[in-house]
């Protein structure tokens, strides 16, 4: 047993080697988690190291080794999302685990995304190290979202199923980021006693100096209030859903402005899908580097999270408090909000509803601000990284 004096005894410090079956770094959740993750246990003093895949993005880059599989360009994905060119990818990411895991001999496989438990499970075998999975999503739920075919959904959920209900319960410990989640996983097999909930860091998200009317000039916005989505497009935000309520918003509130801004670079079919979906005052930005978005986040009157089923943590939520924004979520992304305190929490699925929160907040300065300082001091108070790092800490050594 050990006790977090702020100095750790040379005897707790371990050896680390996670896998992180994506691009890396790349500015999305999962991925924004991983490197800040990494970065707080280096800082207590634990020798990390991150095997990915062989190219990232601009996004934030923990500073510990990386150790990227070698593959020719054809082989390098764009972004994280499904690709039949992942198994090769993952092929040569297992055999760079391997590689590494008996060249550092480290203490633990900390691994990320279903293909990384597979692959760490796959290195325990031949190594005898013990294996935790930190969980960011389930697969059945997601991986039809990534589908336009009823053939492809149906193939997605039913390997998402089975993914979901036999890969867990083989790691050593389960990592889930809060409370609801792990109330799943024993029904999945998973041994209660190996679940652990340890809820995300978040960093800082200062303004621009400039101030909005900058970030107005530079986008070409006009004078009206302006609602914003931050995050990816994918199927699965609801972002359908947060064009319908802006549509009825616009109708009470005609200068307001909804800004959907997005790091993905332009070009594919879910940008297309969604600009045909825009209506009046919507403006889909893409390509928005993490400075951008901060300075978005600054001018915006309101920030949401349309997202009606999220069995993680969504990340976007936690930049929204970190800037100080008021916030209205449907209750399915809520992880980590409070109701009437921290945001506005509204029905999954309810346009009417997510469109009364918007105009309640844009009507209320007042309130509006007040959710935007709690919001803002619970992320100070209860999502930082040194917190995050110190738990996980404890799950090495149950392992």
């Amino acid at each position: 047993m050990w006790y977090n004096t702020g100095i750790m005894p040379e005897r707790t410090r371990y050896r680390v080697l996670m896998v992180a079956a994506s691009p890396f770094p790349f500015p999305q959740g999962s991925q924004v988690l991983i490197a800040g993750l990494a970065e707080a246990l280096a800082a207590r003093g634990h020798r990390v190291e991150i095997v990915t895949y062989p190219r990232g993005a601009a996004g934030p880059a923990a500073p510990v080794p990386l150790r990227r599989v070698a593959a020719p360009p054809c082989l390098a994905l764009p972004d994280p999302r499904p690709s039949f060119r992942k198994p090769a990818l993952d092929l040569l990411l297992a055999r760079l685990a391997l590689r590494r895991a008996r060249e550092l001999r480290p203490d633990v496989l900390h691994t990320h995304n279903v293909e990384g438990l597979l692959i760490a499970l796959w290195v325990r075998r031949r190594t005898g190290i013990p294996v935790v999975y930190h969980l960011h999503n389930r697969m059945e739920p997601e991986l039809p979202a990534y589908f336009s075919s009823a053939v492809g959904r149906w193939a997605g959920r039913t390997a998402g199923r089975w993914a979901d209900r036999h890969l867990p319960r083989r790691a050593d410990a389960c990592i889930v980021l809060h409370a609801d989640a792990a109330r799943d996983l024993p029904a999945d097999g998973v041994d209660p006693a190996r679940v652990h909930v340890i809820p995300p860091g978040i960093g800082h998200c200062d303004p621009p100096a400039d101030g909005p009317e900058a970030v107005r000039r530079r986008w070409g916005f006009d004078t009206g209030p302006l609602v914003l989505y931050s995050g990816n497009l994918d199927t699965y935000q609801d972002l359908g859903l947060l064009l319908a309520a802006f549509a009825q918003v616009r109708g009470r509130r005609p200068q307001a402005q909804l800004v959907l801004a997005t790091h993905l670079p332009a070009g594919g079919r879910r940008e297309r899908e969604v600009r045909r979906g825009l209506g009046a005052g919507a403006h889909l930005l893409m390509g928005v580097d993490w400075e951008a978005m901060c300075a978005l986040l600054a001018a915006a009157a309101v920030a949401v999270c349309p997202r009606g089923v999220c069995w993680g943590f969504p990340i976007k939520v936690l930049n929204y408090m970190a800037a100080g924004r008021p916030i209205v979520a449907a209750a399915g992304s809520a992880q980590g909000l409070a109701p009437l305190e921290t945001a506005l929490v509204v029905p999954n699925g309810d346009a009417g509803a997510l469109a009364q929160a918007i105009v309640q907040l844009l009507d209320n300065p007042e309130l509006a601000a007040r959710l935007g300082r709690t919001a803002r001091s619970a992320v100070e108070s209860h999502y930082t990284w040194p917190a995050c790092a110190a738990a996980v800490e404890r799950v090495y050594a149950a392992v």
